[in-house]
């Protein structure tokens, strides 16, 4: 990997982790420009990125990308929104900008794509997450045991990761919840099991073998989200079955998954309902999201072809958030982030959907074609799981979207590539 792209992707994750929460966001003018939901700064980085690279390296068109077409249809998309926004709603072009303005993020895709060219950056891609996560999952789990044991704050974190954790609502172990560093972590989690399947050996065994340890216990005990939970669960099946494969033959794959179909469903139903779904608030929300889905979906012919757009919460909270009533009387509003790919289409309407589609389409036809794909089945895990809940198109997680695209068009050109047998037997 090039210095320029090394530096300015260090410094992007960084942000997007905001550096490891040793920094106060909160109450900083940082607030409003650099946080969990918050990507200004990281736009203007990301644009300053962009200009330094073409200046340095130029701009390379040869390079075979599947996903020009989605990210062009998708940014052409956001201008006729933004525009169409600012027309019916009467709305600032500047302030329909600060509502939409991390969708931008995805362009991403074109400096990424040259920026990892070989098996060789993505070696040191995969090397920078790993390490950054490994360090964030400690500190994390470090706090999360000093907030429930003795009620001590020693880091900084976001307002809803402090709400969440000091309430003490949900303990598991005796490790409270911090969830916002949860996609973070999952993302380096897959990536390192990733590297072992291509042979990459970036670590030691016992190395592979901690950071993966620290990147599970993280997941389950203080990300506590769902969905991340039940994404590592099924990442974590698909290794074990090449592992079993690329040790033990094919024959020992198809006996395990017979003998422990049953149980481990049993078992993993089991702990999915007492870990997950214990607490009654957990519940609830998921019968939120389900009214949420549903009013969305009743809108996405708000505007013939997009749905609510780009409008400001301040102004439009009732259409954007809406209001439930539980059968106890409780008020809950709805989001965006919550729904997964229906958030998209939400703000997008049909023209969402338009897009959603080339994204799909887009994959399927490398998915089709490809030699690696038990690879490509790896990464679906999360291309396809975010579509659930944890949208990729969320201002949380959208800069992992543009990496996700490059890793697949990286597989494609079989500069990452594995068949059930290859890899490492490092771990």
């Amino acid at each position: 990997m090039k210095t320029i792209d090394k530096f300015f992707i260090s410094f992007m994750l960084l942000l997007q982790i905001n550096f490891f929460d040793l920094i106060d966001t909160r109450t900083s003018f940082l607030a409003g420009f650099s946080s969990y939901s918050q990507k200004k700064l990281l736009l203007v980085v990301a644009f300053a990125y962009m200009f330094i690279r073409s200046i340095a390296y130029g701009i390379d068109y040869k390079r075979k990308k599947n996903y020009t077409l989605f990210v062009i249809l998708f940014l052409i998309s956001w201008v006729a929104i933004l525009l169409a926004t600012v027309s019916i709603y009467g709305q600032s072009i500047v302030k329909t900008l600060f509502v939409s303005y991390y969708f931008l993020l995805i362009i991403l895709y074109f400096p990424f794509s040259e920026a990892l060219p070989s098996k060789e950056s993505w070696s040191t891609l995969i090397k920078i997450f790993s390490n950054f996560a490994f360090i964030l999952s400690l500190i994390k789990i470090f706090q999360s045991l000093m907030i429930s044991k003795f009620g001590k704050v020693f880091f900084f974190m976001s307002n809803n990761d402090y709400i969440t954790a000091t309430s003490l609502r949900f303990v598991k172990l005796g490790f409270t919840r911090i969830p916002s560093p949860t996609d973070f972590v999952f993302f380096s989690l897959l990536l390192t099991l990733f590297s072992i399947l291509i042979g990459l050996k970036l670590f030691t065994k016992w190395r592979y073998r901690l950071y993966i340890g620290i990147y599970i216990i993280f997941i389950f005990l203080i990300g506590q989200t769902r969905s991340y939970i039940i994404m590592t669960i099924l990442v974590l099946l698909l290794y074990v079955l090449w592992f079993i494969n690329r040790h033990f033959g094919k024959d020992l794959v198809i006996l395990t998954m017979s003998v422990l179909a049953i149980p481990v469903l049993f078992f993993m139903i089991k702990f999915i309902i007492s870990i997950i779904f214990g607490n009654s608030s957990r519940g609830i929300s998921l019968s939120i999201r389900q009214e949420a889905i549903k009013y969305y979906l009743q809108n996405i012919s708000l505007h013939k072809w997009f749905s609510l757009g780009f409008v400001r919460d301040d102004l439009f909270s009732n259409l954007v958030h809406n209001t439930h009533v539980d059968f106890a009387g409780n008020i809950y509003s709805y989001n965006y982030d919550d729904v997964g790919m229906v958030g998209l289409i939400a703000q997008y309407g049909w023209l969402g959907v338009l897009n959603i589609s080339v994204y799909f389409l887009a994959t399927l036809g490398v998915f089709v074609k490809s030699n690696s794909k038990y690879l490509l089945l790896f990464i679906f895990v999360l291309f396809f799981g975010s579509w659930i809940s944890v949208s990729l198109f969320d201002p949380q997680r959208i800069f992992y979207l543009p990496l996700l695209l490059v890793l697949i068009d990286s597989i494609d050109n079989n500069i990452l590539k594995s068949d059930f047998y290859g890899g490492s037997t490092d771990v």
